[in-house]
């Protein structure tokens, strides 16, 4: 007696779970009448049925079904025309699982019936008058008796379960240097770049009194352009975590204290043309500080190599003992004033 094998229930429990009609495994009376179809067992077939005489279904054949019969797919034969489309494209590319696939037959627009055949060639054109127009209403899949213990839900399985499409990891864009038009603007913010690398690291300590002024005082300057400015202690954690910022780090995070982190925000961010130099070295208190934001804007030469020192050069000169100290000619007047005097 033909049995429907466990594969084929499985993939007709697979049909109905996404809205399929299963029309059953194992042939009935008129099948076992003319003795020939998949959906017979080895006990009611003809031995000169086509079922039955390639090697592959030679070498698997006992009592059990090898078809399925699909009907309406979510209610309406449209769909299953589409997927029937679907489905013998797939056997024309050999698609995974296919291979087990013998023969499908299919009405791709409710007036012809086709046949694809594995036999004639995997990518073979589905021919017609082959088969009778009940297929006009239902889809049929005859798989090679060989596979019958052979899972068989993954041949639908890409098509109501679609793999998702797997978004490659963006390439970082490469930060190009920032440049403002002028050269003490660009050095603060690479400087505060500088900075910022350190704090990210978890060096609090790395960054001096003299970096700490820097900051304080284009905060001031920022602040002056911006009224809105939200203030506020926030953790050295938390401050290393604004400073990682990407567009600007630490100079979305400005103002650090040695103290409590207090950190000055523009409302709506920072923008360079918001960076006006000379404001932020006048926002220093006293003449001695103004030389201290100069000198610490730039660092000593050599210990940046991003940095251009020959503004810094220009007013300052080497001690001798590793430390620099203004030129002679600016002693009396001092840098800050001989940098603007140059503006």
């Amino acid at each position: 007696m033909t049995y429907a094998p466990p594969a084929l229930i499985e993939l007709g429990r697979y049909w109905v779970r996404h809205g399929g009609v299963n029309l059953g495994v194992v042939g009935d009376a008129a099948h076992q009448r003319k003795g020939t179809s998949y959906h017979l067992g080895r006990s009611v077939l003809a031995d000169d049925a086509y079922s039955r005489k390639t090697a592959r279904d030679r070498a698997g054949l006992t009592d059990a079904a090898s078809a399925i019969d699909l009907g309406k797919l979510n209610g309406n034969l449209g769909q299953l025309r589409t997927f029937s489309k679907w489905f013998v494209a797939r056997c024309r590319t050999n698609a995974p699982g296919t291979q087990d696939v013998r023969e499908f037959i299919y009405s791709p627009d409710g007036r012809t019936v086709l046949r694809w055949d594995r036999e004639r060639g995997v990518n073979s054109a589905p021919r017609t008058g082959e088969a009778n127009n009940s297929h006009l209403a239902h889809s049929h899949i005859s798989f090679y008796r060989d596979s019958e213990k052979r899972s068989k839900v993954g041949l639908f399985r890409p098509y109501f379960e679609p793999a998702k499409p797997v978004t490659p990891p963006a390439t970082p864009a490469k930060e190009e240097p920032v440049s403002t038009g002028n050269r003490l603007t660009d050095a603060i913010v690479t400087r505060a770049g500088y900075l910022a690398n350190e704090l990210k690291a978890g060096d609090e300590a790395g960054v001096s009194a003299q970096g700490v002024k820097i900051i304080e005082f284009a905060a001031r300057a920022i602040g002056s352009v911006a009224p809105a400015v939200a203030e506020g202690p926030i953790s050295a954690t938390a401050a290393r975590a604004i400073a990682e910022n990407p567009a600007w780090g630490i100079l979305n995070a400005l103002g650090f204290s040695p103290d409590n982190y207090v950190t000055y925000l523009p409302e709506g961010g920072v923008t360079v043309a918001a960076i006006d130099p000379v404001a932020i070295m006048a926002a220093a208190d006293e003449e001695q500080e103004r030389e201290l934001a100069l000198l610490g804007v730039f660092g000593q030469p050599g210990t940046n190599p991003d940095i251009d020192y020959s503004l810094f050069e220009q007013y300052y000169q080497s001690t001798g003992d590793g430390n620099w100290a203004p030129k002679d000619e600016y002693a009396s007047t001092g840098t800050w004033q001989a940098y603007k005097a140059g503006q």
